[in-house]
């Protein structure tokens, strides 16, 4: 019953804002063997999300990566794809946060939930090996909520509200190669 009650809330919040992803930079660093991509966030929950995590429902979050070459009189040629999966959960006998990225089962847990918002921030890499990362003119990336991995109740109220709207848009930034990685 408490969680038909919840669903209804969702249904009739419109008073407060959906929160917001935006993508502030993307760092690089070359390696020996891959080159190491790590966009910095800005995350601001919305209360509605807040709420449902410290209720016990799992929030699945993807974050892309897009590395491109850039082509003239064309289309841009994607070189690879890139995507973790990360799910945020509230434990309440801890009362600890949990993020979970389910790519390479790492998890790690929070005292509060801005701990994680801000390990998310800064803390999502992703590993390029060199003979893609040689050819890749500027990345691409965004971070968004994955409302098809909410509870089969919560699908249609998620799709109907704005207070669900968790997304970045697309960011691009291009990538500083060395001298020995630029191509002729």
């Amino acid at each position: 019953m408490r969680f038909i009650g919840f669903i209804f809330c969702l249904i009739l919040s419109t008073h407060s804002q959906a929160g917001d992803i935006q993508v502030q930079s993307i760092e690089t660093q070359w390696g020996a063997l891959q080159l190491t991509v790590n966009p910095h966030y800005n995350i601001t929950a919305s209360e509605v999300i807040n709420e449902a995590i410290n209720s016990g429902i799992v929030l699945s979050l993807i974050a892309k990566l897009h590395s491109r070459q850039s082509r003239d009189y064309w289309f841009d040629n994607t070189i690879s794809k890139h995507q973790q999966t990360f799910e945020v959960r509230y434990f309440s006998l801890s009362g600890q946060y949990q993020l979970h990225n389910t790519d390479n089962d790492e998890r790690n847990s929070f005292v509060s939930l801005a701990d994680l918002w801000r390990h998310i921030e800064r803390r999502t890499e992703f590993k390029l090996p060199l003979n893609l990362a040689q050819e890749t003119d500027y990345f691409s990336t965004r971070l968004r909520l994955d409302a098809g991995a909410l509870p089969s109740a919560m699908q249609l109220p998620v799709l109907l509200s704005n207070d669900w709207r968790f997304k970045s848009d697309w960011f691009e930034s291009p990538l500083d190669k060395p001298k020995s990685a630029q191509r002729p």
